[in-house]
């Protein structure tokens, strides 16, 4: 089977292999490419010259899409993509946005604020909510919710049991079951 098999390896991999090997682009990585800096004024005069037609381009697509709503009014619906006058006009909803940020500050005039610094917790750190004295992990506790407020967390010390209560432990459970 195995000779089968390389048989028709050579006979039809091998060729296909072969046909792509000398190709450019036939998964071989990217090496290196080089800065496009132009080194003489030849270059520097080609490079803007590229610029300059791509510009030409683009203004070329501008008239191309007036005219085109020009012919087709249901597609403008009377207003144009590229008008000039409409070129720094604001949304009614950044209107709106700017006009409650301007109130809110009117409101805040005269208020005093701190100068900065975090707000709400003493001297930087977090509370003491069960009133211990020190910040522990109870008080984390608390403040995520776990915890009711005002208690500590209880732990109860395990009771040591000699090898003898396990064992009979043990046996009583396997009566019940």
């Amino acid at each position: 089977m195995s000779k089968l098999y390389n048989t028709a390896k050579k006979a039809f991999f091998e060729p296909i292999k072969k046909a792509f090997k000398g190709k450019k682009g036939s998964g071989e990585a990217i090496k290196d490419i080089g800065a496009n800096v132009p080194k003489s004024q030849l270059d520097k005069l080609t490079r803007d010259v590229k610029i300059l037609d791509q510009k030409a381009k683009a203004t070329k697509a501008l008239v191309d899409q007036t005219n085109f709503e020009i012919k087709n009014p249901q597609f403008s619906k009377g207003r144009f993509t590229f008008d000039p006058n409409r070129r720094n006009v604001t949304k009614e909803s950044v209107k709106k946005r700017n006009k409650k940020s301007e109130e809110m500050f009117e409101a805040s005039k005269g208020r005093k604020f701190n100068k900065g610094g975090r707000v709400g917790l003493k001297r930087g750190t977090f509370p003491d909510l069960n009133k211990d004295g020190k910040t522990t992990f109870a008080d984390v506790l608390i403040g995520r919710g776990v915890l009711p407020k005002g208690k500590k967390k209880k732990t109860m010390a395990k009771k040591s049991e000699s090898p003898m209560d396990k064992a009979v432990k043990k046996k009583n459970k396997k009566r019940f079951v």
